[in-house]
């Protein structure tokens, strides 16, 4: 038996899911009541006339803003990996390395690279997901 993508799909959903219904998860609702009380996002979206229009346009305008955010970064990281590959070609020759094996060392060099820098992005990552968690609460009482 080969392990084709859609098998792991599969797994990967029935395990989500049995380990929702036994409890291993965290709980959907408190986890976003949680994420949408943080103290930087708490006072947002409060106005009571125009506060759930501005958390639908939010909402909207990043469910339509992300994936072409994620495809410009996985571009850029493209554009780096092939730039360290062709600058780093004469040394992996010299030691035998296969260049499947170069681009997975990139790769881990970019993932470690984004790792240590991470006091710059997480904290804004982590207001934006407290952000769209309180906007969801908004609009969806």
């Amino acid at each position: 038996m080969t392990l084709r993508p859609s098998r792991v799909l599969l797994l990967l959903a029935a395990l989500l899911l049995i380990g929702g219904y036994l409890g291993l998860l965290p709980n959907v609702h408190e986890t976003m009541q949680r994420l949408a009380s943080r103290p930087d996002v708490a006072g947002t979206f409060v106005d009571p006339t125009a506060g759930r229009a501005e958390a639908l346009f939010m909402l909207f305008t990043f469910l339509l803003m992300t994936p072409l955010t994620a495809l410009a970064t996985l571009v850029v990281a493209g554009f780096v990996i092939i730039v360290l590959m062709t600058i780093l070609r004469p040394i992996t020759t010299r030691l035998g390395l296969p260049e499947w094996g170069m681009r997975a060392l990139m790769v881990l060099a970019i993932l470690w690279g984004a790792y240590a820098a991470r006091e710059l992005w997480l904290p804004e990552s982590m207001k934006l997901v407290s952000l769209m968690a309180r906007a969801l609460v908004v609009v969806m009482p």
